[in-house]
């Protein structure tokens, strides 16, 4: 719980900063992230992709390592929309998995996810 307690702000912000920016990750999970007196860094921009002005979609001149509609994300810590279409509501990507990483702290582990 106290790991919890020092990681989740940190992350928290610095999600907030990256999206402000009009970044999306696309790729969260506990190996892209290195934590040191509970300030947590973000890595492996990879698959990250620059979000339009307006923040709703992607920008069209940077969509990083998609292969038509798939993108080169983990699927275990991945929100399932961004398997159907990864062009909507792309910060709610990085949220998912941010919840996940948040769940797997509180409780050792993830629950196995079935896709439909």
């Amino acid at each position: 719980e106290e790991t919890l307690d020092m990681i989740l702000p940190s992350l928290l912000a610095v999600l907030d900063h990256v999206h402000r920016n009009k970044i999306v990750h696309r790729d969260l999970k506990p190996a892209n992230l290195l934590v040191h007196d509970s300030n947590v860094l973000l890595m492996d921009f990879g698959s990250a992709a620059d979000l339009d002005p307006t923040g709703s979609g992607w920008n069209k001149r940077r969509v990083g390592l998609e292969n038509g509609n798939r993108v080169a994300v983990s699927p275990v810590y991945a929100a399932p929309e961004i398997f159907i279409d990864v062009h909507e509501a792309p910060t709610a990507f990085d949220m998912f998995s941010a919840g996940l990483i948040f769940c797997q702290l509180m409780f050792g582990y993830l629950e196995e996810r079935v896709d439909a």
